[in-house]
């Protein structure tokens, strides 16, 4: 099950090792795609 903050960093296109995604609004939140575990 994906939260909204991840659920963003795919609607946001970070599919790629390395892409990251900032969110600023009520908390601040950064996202970074690390790859495949």
């Amino acid at each position: 099950c994906l939260g909204d903050q991840q659920s963003a960093l795919v609607g946001e296109m970070c599919l790629q090792r390395g892409q990251a995604k900032s969110t600023y609004g009520t908390g601040c939140f950064l996202l970074y795609n690390t790859g495949t575990a």
